[in-house]
């Protein structure tokens, strides 16, 4: 159970930075493609830092579509499957291999990142500075109160589920069992 209960909290986790993502993406304000970054430099630098000042409504579109639609749906299948598939081990070594596939399959974006990210690109990551701009007062409520520990508002109807499936689970086995 302590397994699932941290596939949970990761989950939360995963949940909530995709909750972000949104945030930023739809708060964001529309601007001309070449008005979106703002470059300056250091006196005496060779350091460049960007600005991001807003979002081309053709690269809010595509990046809504190609990635954080697909992202925020398959991260809603992997937890629901993530839980079914650990559920289904019957012994303990199963379930930590289970385990570790399911925090490959989690991890395999940032993976992929670091290896086909140029040091260019990282350098230009790190040299961002925050995004400044408005924000929508429902997601950063929500955001507030995963804070609380363990993520408590994100997580009750994840354990309200997790509960009904362990119960389900437990009853078709009792009744096969009898059969």
């Amino acid at each position: 159970f302590l397994i699932v209960f941290l596939w949970g909290l990761a989950s939360v986790a995963e949940f909530r930075s995709i909750s972000v993502w949104w945030n930023v993406m739809l708060a964001l304000p529309s601007c001309g493609i070449h008005d979106c970054l703002r470059e300056s430099w250091e006196s005496g630098d060779e350091d460049c830092s960007l600005e991001i000042l807003g979002i081309s409504r053709k690269i809010r579109i595509l990046t809504i579509l190609l990635n954080l639609l697909p992202r925020s749906i398959l991260q809603c299948c992997i937890f629901i499957v993530g839980i079914q598939y650990l559920l289904s081990v019957r012994n303990i070594s199963d379930l930590i291999l289970n385990s570790l596939a399911l925090t490959f399959l989690v991890t395999v974006d940032e993976m992929l990142f670091a290896a086909f990210a140029g040091e260019q690109n990282a350098a230009w990551i790190q040299a961002t500075k925050p995004i400044k701009g408005r924000s929508f007062r429902c997601v950063d409520r929500m955001l507030a109160l995963t804070h609380i520990p363990l993520g408590m508002f994100m997580f009750f109807p994840i354990l309200i589920w997790l509960s009904y499936y362990l119960i389900s689970n437990k009853i078709s086995t009792d009744q096969l069992a009898d059969a």
